[in-house]
């Protein structure tokens, strides 16, 4: 019934039945229409995530999602999803993200100018909409070839769709519940009910039609992404012996994929890592000493390729990762019969089953003191002595978000112009501890995040 009533996030509730079976690796447990089986033991996440993959290769059934605006790479399944997947990776590979760094660089040379603004006026900044703003101009830039201006202007066209889709209204509260509920998707069908408000769906089906009258960047004479799935499309329809999967429907559905993955996640780390950098002075000063230091070493010159030799950013990005992971569950359903090995335990087809990543997070037996925040576990020789699948922040496996290279290398931009130039502390009203906002299923701050900011 929490669920139903918005009394508990999901993160909570998970957390809840996670610490009440300390000593066992499976534990069932239902949300009124759907069961689920929480994979607690590590060495079974990876037998399931990665080893036998085959088995559990789907993560929600597609009869779950006749949206059209649904039928993207999240939710395809089977010989479909590896199809989309092998086609859309490119976008993703090293090379091409060292196109995107100067388009993100460009954001976040905008973002300073507006923190500049607030320093000097002495207006505390709300880390959470500013990072929302900024990490949606980057999506805008690098994936879709277009200018948002959301930080320019917050009441941006794509501010404003971005706003419709996280408006906690009873509308949206009572959609994501049914969401959640019906994972097997009997009311759904039943009432023909949408997960997402129709406007949302127009939006994205007419930035596809309209697309190319947008205004381009400058660094945009490269293909952009909807451009990269058209020509896909016309691969496809080229070939008679091909069937079309980048149909318009899977396009504007990829759109909106990586438009809401692209700001909702990044923008949720980047604003508690300011938070915790704002807690924690000495970790924000030892960061903004390396940032010096690597850049006077490249001669005060910032690149994709000088970003990999910020060692302690990645160590602080990381702990966020842990401390505050934007999907804390990990869902998968069984495709094939499987059996746990050296038991007698069978799981059914359909079986779906989750991997609790905040509670393993969180978890004493593989982090001490889960909730300090302490980037030192994430040093070379505590990597290696970590119990694999105790960290799985972007998830495990083939199905791992296809771009965790390009959020982090975002996220490094981003911080290394922002902590050289400004400090951030707390401020007079800001939340401590941080308030989680209960009616969805991402971690993320239910209000602003208000911090100081001083210009250095």
């Amino acid at each position: 019934m929490d669920t139903l009533f918005v009394r508990n996030n999901l993160t909570y509730r998970i957390d809840l039945i996670y610490r009440a079976y300390p000593n066992e690796k499976l534990v069932w447990f239902y949300e009124l229409l759907s069961s689920h089986l929480l994979i607690k033991d590590p060495e079974l996440i990876g037998e399931i995530f990665v080893k036998n993959f085959d088995n559990f290769c789907d993560k929600i059934p597609e009869s779950s999602h006749k949206n059209r605006i649904l039928q993207n790479l999240t939710n395809m399944s089977g010989n479909k999803w590896k199809y989309m997947r092998t086609k859309l990776i490119p976008t993703f590979y090293p090379s091409k993200l060292k196109t995107m760094y100067a388009s993100i660089d460009h954001c976040a040379q905008i973002l300073s100018s507006h923190i500049r603004e607030h320093a000097r006026t002495y207006q505390p900044i709300d880390a959470k909409e500013i990072m929302i703003r900024f990490t949606m101009d980057v999506i805008g830039c690098c994936v879709f070839g277009l200018e948002f201006n959301a930080l320019k202007d917050p009441d941006s066209e794509f501010r404003k769709i971005g706003k419709l889709f996280l408006d906690p209204s009873p509308e949206n509260t009572f959609r994501r519940i049914i969401s959640f509920l019906d994972t097997v998707g009997y009311f759904k069908k039943l009432f023909n009910f949408q997960d997402f408000s129709p406007k949302l769906e127009h939006f994205f089906f007419n930035l596809l039609r309209n697309s190319k009258e947008f205004p381009k960047t400058e660094s945009m004479m490269k293909k952009d992404f909807i451009q990269f799935m058209l020509d896909i499309k016309n691969e496809e329809l080229t070939d008679e012996d091909k069937d079309v999967i980048f149909t318009e429907e899977v396009i504007a559905s990829n759109i909106f994929l990586f438009f809401v993955a692209g700001f909702m996640t990044t923008s949720s780390v980047l604003s508690f890592c300011l938070y915790e950098l704002a807690l924690n002075p000495e970790i924000q000063e030892r960061i903004r000493n390396e940032i010096e230091h690597v850049r006077n070493s490249h001669n005060e010159v910032l690149n994709s390729d000088v970003l990999t030799k910020l060692v302690y950013m990645e160590m602080v990005i990381s702990e966020t990762l842990r401390k505050y992971p934007p999907i804390p569950l990990a869902r998968r359903i069984c495709t094939r019969s499987y059996q746990i090995p050296g038991t007698d335990m069978v799981f059914p087809l359909n079986t779906h089953v989750a991997a609790p990543v905040y509670s393993i997070h969180h978890d004493k037996r593989y982090y001490e003191n889960p909730e300090k925040f302490d980037p030192e576990r994430f040093t070379e020789e505590n990597r290696a002595r970590r119990i694999p699948y105790t960290y799985i922040p972007f998830g495990t496996g083939p199905r791992i978000c296809i771009a965790v290279r390009f959020a982090k290398m975002e996220m490094k931009c981003c911080l290394a112009e922002l902590l050289r130039k400004y400090k951030f502390t707390p401020y007079d009203k800001t939340d401590i501890p941080v308030v989680i906002y209960k009616a969805r299923s991402l971690y993320s701050p239910e209000g602003p995040i208000l911090l100081a900011v001083q210009e250095i």
